[in-house]
């Protein structure tokens, strides 16, 4: 296999880079304390998160240069990527030497792991859109349950709190070619809407050495990519309510090391995910959320030398109750309800659908120089049972610059549909890894 290396990606491809930004945007961009909420389900400074947390701004993004999220990620410390192949090809991300697998990744809240390998296409999400990312290494698996062992990358998606527009464009080698613009708008009434769309493509190069594996095919492997982001929210005297819609469509050129040299290899993604939530401060000691969700991953192989065509579909409805009596002490709790479905029209799976069931409970204790995090989670899954994980972490302020953290958790991985039902190996008394 032919490689080259991210950076070098980003110094070829970002040769030729033009943006219009307004000026609104850039002089509405107050300096704020950095804070996250990924890290335990509630908004903390990035400073005091107890788990080992990262946060990636847009103006980082901007300043990376890089065109595409893996070659984002690879920036950044504890984040290792594998791509088999350019810009477009299929890409896997792992914190702290865990699998890809036990990594969970969320747009605006919402999982985007498949059903058949548990994996994301990381390579299709497209930067544009993005307005900040999250990354928090670890198990975390009593805050979001399966697949949160080694660690989460939660995207957030630009957002209609502020006026802003922007256009750009980009050229480079392997014939690469991008347009992105989006704008977003908000009124004295508290309502805002923001939308934007991307379309870029790549020649590509051949990403197989034929010297190597004889017979296979010489041809350059590309990609094109569509993508649109459209977000309306409405802010209440106690509380909001917002919409969110993305879709990407992607075409992906690849070689397969079986041949023949005539199979041009190709595999079509269509990723659409939709959330509505809203939230209610009926005190200021007690904020509580609810919010239904929609995510579907139409994965299309067909033109390939093993044919497959596999979508998965999760619907999930969460309930979530914040309540903060002082600034010493934080109590968090909710409910999930998930519904997973898989259906194929090239492999027959012995069981399509399963659901999940989820609560939670958190505590978080802020002694200035001393905090304390606890959580703990029950999962039950309709086809193999309940598990329970937990997670106590401990943090010392000894100044302003050293910090003494220590931690112990649980954490689990539930059996994929793969695992349990494909036809050609799968296994239905499979029991879910553990940590």
């Amino acid at each position: 296999m032919k490689s080259i290396s991210p950076k070098r990606l980003i110094a070829f491809a970002s040769a030729i880079s033009v943006s219009f930004f307004s000026l609104g945007q850039i002089s509405n961009s107050p300096l704020l304390e950095e804070t996250v909420v990924t890290a335990n389900r509630v908004e903390q400074a990035v400073q005091d998160a107890i788990p080992a947390t990262t946060l990636i701004t847009q103006e980082q993004i901007q300043r990376s240069r890089a065109l595409d999220l893996p070659s984002l990620l690879s920036q950044f410390t504890g984040i290792e990527i594998a791509q088999n192949g350019g810009m477009g090809t299929l890409s896997n991300v792992f914190l702290r030497g865990s699998e890809s697998r036990h990594v969970l990744v969320l747009i605006d809240g919402i999982p985007l792991n498949n059903l058949n390998f548990n994996t994301v296409p990381l390579e299709a999400l497209p930067l544009f859109s993005i307005d900040r990312i999250e990354i928090v290494r670890g198990n975390v698996s009593s805050l979001y349950g399966s697949s949160a062992m080694g660690g989460v990358i939660n995207i957030f998606t630009k957002n209609t709190k502020k006026d802003w527009q922007q256009v750009q464009t980009q050229l480079g080698s392997f014939g690469y070619r991008s347009l992105q613009g989006g704008a977003g708008k908000s009124w004295d009434s508290g309502l805002a809407i923001a939308a934007s769309a991307e379309n870029a493509q790549n020649k590509g190069f051949n990403t197989i050495n034929q010297a190597q594996r004889p017979g296979t095919n010489p041809d350059k492997d590309g990609f094109n990519l569509k993508a649109t982001n459209v977000s309306l929210s409405q802010t209440l005297e106690r509380g909001g309510v917002s919409l969110s819609l993305n879709e990407l469509r992607m075409n992906t050129q690849f070689d397969s090391e079986f041949g023949p040299s005539s199979q041009a290899d190709e595999s079509k993604s269509i990723l659409k995910n939709s959330a509505i939530s809203g939230f209610l401060n009926p005190s200021k000691e007690l904020t509580a959320s609810l919010s239904l969700a929609q995510s579907s991953d139409d994965l299309n192989g067909f033109l390939s030398a093993f044919p497959f065509v596999v979508k998965s579909t999760k619907n999930v409805s969460t309930l979530g109750l914040v309540w903060k009596p002082n600034e010493i002490n934080t109590i968090t709790s909710g409910y999930e309800s998930t519904n997973q479905k898989i259906s194929s029209l090239s492999t027959k799976y012995g069981k399509t659908e399963r659901d999940i069931h989820s609560a939670r409970l958190g505590y978080h204790l802020n002694l200035n120089k001393h905090q304390i995090q606890l959580n703990t989670r029950q999962d039950q899954y309709s086809d193999f049972g309940n598990n329970n994980t937990g997670y106590g972490g401990y943090s010392y302020l000894i100044t302003d610059q050293l910090r003494f953290l220590g931690s112990v958790s649980t954490g689990f991985m539930a059996p994929t549909f793969n695992d349990l039902y494909y036809p050609f190996g799968g296994n239905t008394k499979l029991i879910p890894e553990t940590s």
